[in-house]
Order: C-alpha cells, then structure tokens, then sequence
C-alpha cells in the first residue's frame, strides 16, 4: 500500500477451492465528506474492472451450453446491426473472436456514443474506421473492450433479457452472490468509491462516472443497442468475499459436472 500510495484494499486468496485468507487495510473516504475516512471491510463493494470479462464470459458459455449460440458463428447473426472490418468486409468476427480480443475491434469512442453501441449503425454517419485495426481479424491478438460490450449485446438479443438482468438471474441470484452491474440495486452504503490519483499533487479526486446509475437512460433503453451503459468489459460491483464465492461455485459447478460425466 505505502508503495503504491494506496489508502485502501481488501485481499482474499483461494486455495484448493478455499478461502484460505481475507483481510482489509486501510481506509475508504466518505463520498459526501472525504474527511471522513471509514474504515475498509471484507464486505464492502468495489468496482471490480475487468474481472467483470469472466461473468460476460461465462454468461456466452452459459447460452452456448443451451444450444442458442455457435462460437464460431459470425456476431450479425446476434446483433441488431451489422459489424464487419472495412479492411477486411469479406472476414466475418466471430464469437470466439471477441471472447479472446482478436477480432480486430478497436476501443475507440465517440463521446456521443459512448455508452451506446448505435456507433456501429452505418446510419449514425460516422467513420467505422477508427474502430478497427487494419489487419484480418481473428489473425492478431488485441485487447478490445468494446469486443465485451458486443458480447453483452449478443446476450440480450439471444436471451431476450437486459444485459444486468440476466447476469443477476442466471449467474449472481443462483450462486447467492450479492453485487451485479446496475448500480440502483445495490446498496449504496458498502461502495468503495472510485478515485484517481494525481502523482504530482498527491491528491485523490472523485471519480463519479464509476458508479453512476443511468436511472434516465434506462427509461429507453434498447436491447442490444444500450448495452455500453453497464460496461460489461468492467463494470461488475462485488466485495471480495463474493468474488471469492464467485470462484469456488465455478469450481464446484465445473468439478459436480465433470463427476457426473464421468
């Protein structure tokens, strides 16, 4: 923490299927009044990053296990419009493509359409080529947010379901894990806020969009299209005793099915 200038963290490890450490350090400023200064519990709720990946990642293997999705098979089959590579329009991206970021996807935005995925509609006006790399996809590896985002938007057109709603349903409610991506539902009190730190000044500053809630936005919202809003590349909020919870009933889950294969 000291030479990471970290004012706090909470640390679990797993071991053979286990938690066989938890801990909290340190302190996390009240929102309202950074004065404050309450201390860090094992409970408390973090914006986990990209870890969020492996929930949109199981999800995808959830809905290829029912038979709804082909790995393989070109994204516009899911999709409310119609993604290909201007370098390389005969290429069809595939599932698989977005799922280990070579599908040649960029991570750029247009502040307009950042949290919204009607970027890649050819009726929005704007130049598709800045969010592609010139190379073949499939050929390259490069790490693509916005590759995870098309798969949440994936999800919600196969299932029929908003993005948050069906990781709530299908991965966090069955596991008994409390967090998940819309920030109304949860319970405000445990969130760790976000905070950039400035290096020269040494000084932490608010960093609000981490945890806004999108209440209007939601009001119209449109399957496969609005999807960006919940960033499921990294937009996941759990504690770390959940996250802990979240890898060993993966485990369990993976270790009973193998079993009974077997």
């Amino acid at each position: 923490m000291s030479e990471s200038d970290a004012i706090g963290v909470a640390v679990v490890a797993v071991k053979d299927n286990k938690i066989c450490y938890q801990g909290s350090f340190g302190y996390n400023p009240d929102y309202k009044d950074p004065e404050k200064r309450n201390p860090i519990k094992n409970d408390d709720i973090f914006r986990i990053a990209s870890i969020s990946k492996t929930f949109v990642a199981t999800a995808i293997m959830q809905l290829v296990e029912k038979g709804l999705i082909d790995l393989d098979e070109d994204i516009n089959k899911y999709l409310n419009y119609e993604v290909r590579n201007p370098y390389y329009p005969e290429v069809p991206i595939t599932v698989r493509m977005l799922l280990d970021h070579h599908s040649s996807i960029t991570d750029y935005q247009y502040r307009k359409y950042k949290n919204s995925l009607a970027i890649f509609k050819p009726e929005v006006g704007l130049d598709i080529r800045y969010f592609y790399q010139n190379y073949r996809p499939g050929a390259k590896y490069k790490y693509s947010n916005y590759g995870y985002s098309l798969l949440g938007a994936i999800i919600e057109n196969v299932s029929q379901m908003r993005f948050d709603e069906y990781i709530d349903n299908n991965l966090l409610i069955p596991l008994g894990i409390y967090g998940g991506y819309n920030v109304s539902k949860i319970d405000s009190t445990r969130f760790v806020w976000a905070y950039q730190y400035d290096e020269k000044r040494k000084k932490y500053t608010k960093s609000p969009q981490m945890f806004k809630p999108f209440t209007k936005e939601i009001e119209n919202y449109v399957l496969g299209e609005s999807t960006a809003l919940f960033s499921p590349a990294g937009g996941m909020k759990l504690s770390v005793t959940d996250l802990a919870k979240y890898m060993t009933s993966r485990s369990e889950e993976r270790f009973s099915r193998n079993a009974e294969t077997d």
